[in-house]
């Protein structure tokens, strides 16, 4: 079984990105479950979204995720919020030598003080999202993007079915929304791995 938990605020995607990530998996012919923690249930409110993908040989349980193989950060300004090795910490509960994947042009300030003991990769996602004209004035949505993050890094789902998942679940501008996936797939960058 592989766990990814997704923080981020509300409108940029964290939820709707769990979805189309089950939908790639249940394409690659996997199991899979998308879980979502809602808060003050309102725009640029911290919101939490996880993944649960397993290869069929055992059921999945249907609770949150506590012990993730991954930790993906839309938002980076969430570490101000939820510094690192406080009790709401993003990193809790990480694997030794998981993932976090951070929406982020380059890893500076507090980024670059990550335990060592986690694998570190960024794409600048927002960038990406701006350059397809998926973003607006207030909203950045960023979730297309770091799917294809999250392709490259953690193999849960290929990328063929991701953007075929892209395809059927985006709302609209859907070629831009795969467009988002493929650069996200081809910039990011692995900084300890």
């Amino acid at each position: 079984m592989y766990e990814i938990r997704i923080h981020g605020r509300g409108g940029q995607g964290g939820v709707t990105s769990s979805i189309m990530g089950t939908l790639a998996a249940s394409k690659d012919g996997k199991f899979a479950q998308a879980l979502q923690i809602y808060g003050a249930e309102r725009r640029g409110a911290p919101v939490v979204a996880s993944l649960r993908i397993g290869d069929g040989s055992s059921r999945l349980p249907h609770h949150q995720v506590y012990h993730p193989d991954c930790v993906v950060v839309l938002d980076k300004s969430l570490f101000r919020r939820f510094p690192i090795g406080s009790p709401e910490d993003m990193l809790n509960g990480l694997k030794d030598d998981g993932w976090v994947i951070i929406n982020a042009p380059s890893l500076e300030g507090s980024l670059a003080e990550l335990p060592s003991k986690y694998r570190v990769a960024i794409v600048d996602a927002t960038s990406i999202a701006e350059s397809n004209g998926l973003s607006t004035a207030t909203t950045r949505l960023v979730n297309t993007a770091i799917l294809g993050a999250i392709a490259y890094i953690t193999n849960a789902f290929s990328v063929a079915h991701l953007e075929s998942a892209v395809q059927e679940k985006s709302p609209a501008k859907k070629e831009a929304n795969v467009a988002a996936v493929r650069q996200s797939y081809e910039n990011t960058k692995v900084i300890r791995g």
